[in-house]
């Protein structure tokens, strides 16, 4: 999968980012290093960290 190529990140954890970008929903999550690697990344979809909620 392409986006997990891209973030050098496992795929099952970017299934859901993937479907949240062709969606243009939100993507939750909790996972502190998923959320690192995101965050040096220009998306088209909002990232919500499930801790800070």
């Amino acid at each position: 999968m392409g986006v997990a190529r891209r973030l050098g990140h496992p795929v099952y954890d970017c299934v859901d980012l993937a479907l949240a970008e062709r969606e243009h929903a939100a993507f939750v999550t909790a996972d502190h290093r998923l959320l690192r690697r995101l965050s040096t990344r220009r998306l088209e979809v909002s990232i919500v960290d499930l801790r800070t909620v």
